[in-house]
């Protein structure tokens, strides 16, 4: 958007903030499907303006009281969340045999794998797929995990334990595979449509790559409370 792309501070002015935000709402558009950006996409966009204000204010670029005027013109979409419904323990069997099944595509049997990392550890799918040979350590049974999803300033990997099963998959996929260090162990980035079939076979309406994020904190909740 060319007219917001640089803007003096002197020009940041609680109007700017709702001309922009009218300007997302209805005549942004997706620039892969050419669609009116969803109320979620705006939101996302939203969000880091709103954290930008903090960092001005911070720094003293702006006064409190213009920060104040600025803040409250940020407005967010009401998006209800996306809830996804939580297999059976038959309907999980059930979608982990299909899914180390499945051979075709360009998965290349990648996909029994990548569900049990999954919901084994809770990650998002861009540190999964950053995942390289190199950042597991069998010995002290810890994996780097590169791409974290953090505010700026914090660290963007951390090494961390995880499940013995966790190592014990990723050992046998990447003996399987041949890989070396430096390779990525998964080379696929989405596997939803095959996680979507899997769902279809255990009776589940859809299932994809976040809701094994969500599966994981659920049973978190359920165990421990944490």
């Amino acid at each position: 958007w060319k007219e917001f792309r640089t803007l003096p501070l002197s020009d940041l002015l609680p109007e700017t903030i709702t001309n922009l935000q009218n300007y997302l709402l209805t005549k942004a558009r997706n620039l892969r499907t050419g669609q009116p950006l969803k109320l979620g996409t705006y939101n996302s966009l939203i969000c880091p303006f709103a954290q930008l204000l903090d960092y001005l204010a911070k720094e003293g670029k702006v006064s409190k009281e213009r920060y104040y005027a600025l803040k409250e013109r940020i407005k967010l979409a009401d998006v209800p969340s996306r809830k996804v419904e939580i297999p059976t323990p038959e309907q999980f069997a059930k979608m982990r045999e299909y899914l180390y099944r499945v051979r075709s595509g360009r998965g290349q049997g990648e996909c029994g794998p990548k569900f049990d990392v999954f919901v084994l550890t809770g990650i998002r799918t861009a540190t999964l797929t950053a995942m390289r040979v190199k950042h597991l350590n069998f010995a002290k049974r810890t994996i780097r995990f590169t791409r974290l999803k953090g505010r700026a300033g914090e660290a963007d990997e951390k090494e961390l334990p995880v499940l013995d099963e966790v190592l014990e998959v990723l050992e046998r996929h990447i003996r399987a595979r041949g890989l070396q260090p430096d390779d990525l162990v998964f080379q696929t980035k989405n596997s939803n449509g095959a996680f979507r079939s899997a769902a279809r076979h255990a009776g589940i309406a859809t299932w994809f790559q976040h809701a094994c994020r969500k599966w994981f904190a659920t049973q978190a909740l359920a165990q421990t409370n944490d």
